[in-house]
Protein backbone atom coordinates (compact mmCIF):
# COMPACT_ATOMS: atom_id res chain seq x y z
CA UNK A 1 0.00 0.00 0.00
CA UNK A 2 1.45 3.35 -1.03
CA UNK A 3 1.72 6.38 1.25
CA UNK A 4 -0.95 8.12 -0.81
CA UNK A 5 -3.33 5.19 -0.34
CA UNK A 6 -2.68 5.15 3.41
CA UNK A 7 -3.55 8.85 3.65
CA UNK A 8 -6.81 8.24 1.78
CA UNK A 9 -7.62 5.31 4.08
CA UNK A 10 -6.98 7.32 7.24
CA UNK A 11 -9.14 10.18 5.98
CA UNK A 12 -11.95 7.84 4.88
CA UNK A 13 -11.92 6.13 8.30
CA UNK A 14 -11.80 9.44 10.20
CA UNK A 15 -14.77 10.89 8.31
CA UNK A 16 -16.82 7.77 9.09
CA UNK A 17 -15.87 7.97 12.77
CA UNK A 18 -16.97 11.63 12.89
CA UNK A 19 -20.37 10.69 11.47
CA UNK A 20 -20.71 7.85 13.98
CA UNK A 21 -20.19 10.18 16.94
CA UNK A 22 -22.01 13.18 15.46
CA UNK A 23 -24.68 11.87 13.04
CA UNK A 24 -26.26 15.33 12.75
CA UNK A 25 -23.20 16.67 10.92
CA UNK A 26 -23.37 15.06 7.51
CA UNK A 27 -20.73 17.15 5.77
CA UNK A 28 -18.14 14.47 6.49
CA UNK A 29 -19.62 12.30 3.75
CA UNK A 30 -18.51 14.93 1.24
CA UNK A 31 -14.94 14.73 2.49
CA UNK A 32 -14.58 11.00 1.93
CA UNK A 33 -12.35 10.19 -0.99
CA UNK A 34 -11.48 6.85 -2.50
CA UNK A 35 -8.03 5.96 -3.72
CA UNK A 36 -8.12 4.86 -7.40
CA UNK A 37 -6.17 1.70 -6.56
CA UNK A 38 -8.82 0.36 -4.18
CA UNK A 39 -10.95 -2.49 -5.48
CA UNK A 40 -14.17 -0.76 -4.41
CA UNK A 41 -13.11 2.34 -6.35
CA UNK A 42 -12.43 0.33 -9.51
CA UNK A 43 -15.80 -1.40 -9.21
CA UNK A 44 -17.47 2.00 -8.83
CA UNK A 45 -15.79 3.34 -11.96
CA UNK A 46 -16.60 0.16 -13.89
CA UNK A 47 -20.26 0.67 -13.03
CA UNK A 48 -20.02 4.32 -14.10
CA UNK A 49 -18.42 3.45 -17.45
CA UNK A 50 -21.01 0.74 -18.08
CA UNK A 51 -23.59 3.52 -18.59
CA UNK A 52 -22.63 5.53 -21.70
CA UNK A 53 -25.53 7.97 -21.25
CA UNK A 54 -24.36 8.80 -17.75
CA UNK A 55 -20.77 9.43 -18.85
CA UNK A 56 -21.93 11.61 -21.76
CA UNK A 57 -24.35 13.67 -19.65
CA UNK A 58 -21.94 14.38 -16.81
CA UNK A 59 -19.12 15.46 -19.09
CA UNK A 60 -21.45 18.00 -20.71
CA UNK A 61 -22.51 19.61 -17.42
CA UNK A 62 -20.98 22.28 -15.19
CA UNK A 63 -18.81 20.55 -12.62
CA UNK A 64 -19.32 22.64 -9.50
CA UNK A 65 -20.92 21.64 -6.20
CA UNK A 66 -22.60 25.05 -5.74
CA UNK A 67 -23.93 25.31 -9.30
CA UNK A 68 -27.64 24.56 -8.75
CA UNK A 69 -27.91 26.31 -5.38
CA UNK A 70 -26.45 29.46 -6.95
CA UNK A 71 -29.08 29.35 -9.72
CA UNK A 72 -32.10 28.94 -7.45
CA UNK A 73 -31.01 31.74 -5.12
CA UNK A 74 -30.64 34.16 -8.03
CA UNK A 75 -34.25 34.37 -9.27
CA UNK A 76 -37.89 33.50 -8.58
CA UNK A 77 -39.51 30.25 -9.72
CA UNK A 78 -43.16 29.23 -10.20
CA UNK A 79 -44.89 28.08 -7.03
CA UNK A 80 -44.69 24.33 -6.61
CA UNK A 81 -41.80 24.00 -9.03
CA UNK A 82 -38.57 22.19 -8.31
CA UNK A 83 -36.68 25.48 -8.23
CA UNK A 84 -39.20 27.02 -5.81
CA UNK A 85 -39.04 23.98 -3.52
CA UNK A 86 -35.24 23.94 -3.60
CA UNK A 87 -35.11 27.66 -2.84
CA UNK A 88 -37.41 27.16 0.15
CA UNK A 89 -35.24 24.26 1.27
CA UNK A 90 -32.17 26.50 1.25
CA UNK A 91 -33.97 29.23 3.20
CA UNK A 92 -35.58 26.86 5.73
CA UNK A 93 -32.31 25.21 6.63
CA UNK A 94 -30.33 28.46 6.33
CA UNK A 95 -28.06 26.64 3.96
CA UNK A 96 -27.34 29.13 1.18
CA UNK A 97 -24.41 28.27 -1.03
CA UNK A 98 -21.84 28.34 1.79
CA UNK A 99 -23.12 24.99 3.03
CA UNK A 100 -21.75 23.27 -0.06
CA UNK A 101 -18.04 22.54 -0.11
CA UNK A 102 -15.75 24.36 -2.46
CA UNK A 103 -14.95 22.20 -5.43
CA UNK A 104 -12.06 19.94 -4.61
CA UNK A 105 -9.19 19.67 -7.03
CA UNK A 106 -10.27 17.18 -9.65
CA UNK A 107 -7.43 14.71 -9.60
CA UNK A 108 -9.18 11.69 -11.06
CA UNK A 109 -12.52 10.36 -12.30
CA UNK A 110 -13.62 9.55 -8.76
CA UNK A 111 -13.33 13.23 -7.79
CA UNK A 112 -15.17 14.20 -10.97
CA UNK A 113 -18.06 11.85 -10.27
CA UNK A 114 -18.28 12.77 -6.58
CA UNK A 115 -18.45 16.49 -7.34
CA UNK A 116 -21.53 15.92 -9.50
CA UNK A 117 -23.16 13.83 -6.78
CA UNK A 118 -22.64 16.63 -4.26
CA UNK A 119 -24.17 19.19 -6.64
CA UNK A 120 -27.45 17.27 -7.06
CA UNK A 121 -27.69 15.74 -3.58
CA UNK A 122 -30.28 18.18 -2.19
CA UNK A 123 -32.22 18.28 -5.45
CA UNK A 124 -32.71 14.54 -4.95
CA UNK A 125 -34.00 15.23 -1.43
CA UNK A 126 -36.75 17.40 -2.91
CA UNK A 127 -37.52 15.17 -5.88
CA UNK A 128 -37.99 12.19 -3.57
CA UNK A 129 -39.56 14.00 -0.62
CA UNK A 130 -36.85 12.89 1.81
CA UNK A 131 -36.43 15.18 4.81
CA UNK A 132 -33.07 16.71 5.65
CA UNK A 133 -32.54 14.75 8.85
CA UNK A 134 -30.63 11.59 9.73
CA UNK A 135 -33.32 9.16 8.56
CA UNK A 136 -33.82 11.20 5.39
CA UNK A 137 -30.09 11.04 4.70
CA UNK A 138 -30.11 7.29 5.25
CA UNK A 139 -32.96 6.93 2.74
CA UNK A 140 -31.12 9.04 0.19
CA UNK A 141 -27.85 7.18 0.75
CA UNK A 142 -29.60 3.85 0.15
CA UNK A 143 -31.26 5.35 -2.93
CA UNK A 144 -27.88 6.54 -4.23
CA UNK A 145 -26.37 3.10 -3.57
CA UNK A 146 -29.08 1.52 -5.70
CA UNK A 147 -28.72 4.03 -8.53
CA UNK A 148 -24.96 4.41 -8.90
CA UNK A 149 -23.33 2.01 -6.37
CA UNK A 150 -21.66 4.91 -4.55
CA UNK A 151 -19.14 3.54 -2.00
CA UNK A 152 -19.33 6.74 0.07
CA UNK A 153 -23.06 6.35 0.57
CA UNK A 154 -22.65 2.63 1.22
CA UNK A 155 -20.20 3.52 3.97
CA UNK A 156 -22.68 5.99 5.46
CA UNK A 157 -25.44 3.35 5.53
CA UNK A 158 -23.11 0.92 7.29
CA UNK A 159 -22.16 3.56 9.85
CA UNK A 160 -25.86 4.30 10.42
CA UNK A 161 -26.49 0.62 11.10
CA UNK A 162 -23.60 0.53 13.57
CA UNK A 163 -24.97 3.61 15.33
CA UNK A 164 -28.39 1.94 15.47
CA UNK A 165 -27.04 -0.80 17.71
CA UNK A 166 -26.30 1.81 20.38
CA UNK A 167 -29.79 3.30 20.21
CA UNK A 168 -33.14 2.03 21.40
CA UNK A 169 -34.55 -0.95 19.55
CA UNK A 170 -37.22 1.00 17.69
CA UNK A 171 -34.57 3.32 16.22
CA UNK A 172 -32.81 0.42 14.57
CA UNK A 173 -36.14 -0.54 13.02
CA UNK A 174 -36.51 3.00 11.67
CA UNK A 175 -33.03 2.78 10.16
CA UNK A 176 -33.84 -0.54 8.48
CA UNK A 177 -37.13 0.85 7.14
CA UNK A 178 -35.29 3.89 5.76
CA UNK A 179 -32.67 1.73 4.03
CA UNK A 180 -35.36 -0.50 2.55
CA UNK A 181 -37.43 2.43 1.25
CA UNK A 182 -34.43 4.22 -0.24
CA UNK A 183 -33.07 1.09 -1.95
CA UNK A 184 -36.49 0.16 -3.37
CA UNK A 185 -37.03 3.61 -4.82
CA UNK A 186 -33.50 3.66 -6.22
CA UNK A 187 -34.20 0.48 -8.15
CA UNK A 188 -37.69 1.61 -9.15
CA UNK A 189 -36.97 5.13 -10.43
CA UNK A 190 -35.28 6.23 -13.61
CA UNK A 191 -31.65 7.27 -13.27
CA UNK A 192 -31.57 10.71 -11.66
CA UNK A 193 -27.96 11.27 -12.68
CA UNK A 194 -28.91 11.57 -16.35
CA UNK A 195 -31.70 14.13 -15.80
CA UNK A 196 -31.20 17.67 -17.02
CA UNK A 197 -31.84 19.27 -13.63
CA UNK A 198 -31.52 22.83 -14.85
CA UNK A 199 -34.33 22.20 -17.32
CA UNK A 200 -36.57 20.84 -14.54
CA UNK A 201 -36.20 23.81 -12.16
CA UNK A 202 -39.23 25.67 -13.60
CA UNK A 203 -41.43 22.57 -13.71
CA UNK A 204 -43.71 21.18 -10.96
CA UNK A 205 -42.19 18.69 -8.54
CA UNK A 206 -45.19 16.40 -9.09
CA UNK A 207 -44.43 16.30 -12.83
CA UNK A 208 -40.84 15.38 -12.10
CA UNK A 209 -41.98 12.53 -9.85
CA UNK A 210 -44.29 11.22 -12.53
CA UNK A 211 -41.45 11.42 -15.06
CA UNK A 212 -39.04 9.37 -12.95
CA UNK A 213 -41.69 6.81 -11.99
CA UNK A 214 -41.73 7.61 -8.31
CA UNK A 215 -44.46 6.23 -6.07
CA UNK A 216 -44.73 5.22 -2.44
CA UNK A 217 -46.21 2.03 -1.18
CA UNK A 218 -49.22 2.18 1.08
CA UNK A 219 -49.64 -0.40 3.88
CA UNK A 220 -50.56 -3.82 2.48
CA UNK A 221 -50.18 -2.49 -1.07
CA UNK A 222 -47.89 -4.57 -3.25
CA UNK A 223 -47.99 -2.17 -6.17
CA UNK A 224 -47.90 1.30 -4.63
CA UNK A 225 -49.63 4.50 -5.63
CA UNK A 226 -48.39 7.29 -7.83
CA UNK A 227 -47.65 10.65 -6.22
Amino acid sequence: MTLSSVKYLLNFSWQNIKILFNPNDLTSIWKMRLHPSWSIARQYLDFYHSQPDLVKNLKARPNHSKYYSSIVLSRKFPEGSLGDSFQQFLYDFKVGTDFYPDLIDIQDELDFLNSHIIAVHDLWHIALGFESNLLGEIKLSAFTMAQIRSPMHTGFVLVALMAGFFKKGEYLSQIMDSITEGWRLGIQCKSLMVLDWENWLDKPVVSLREHIGYYKREPNDKHGVSL
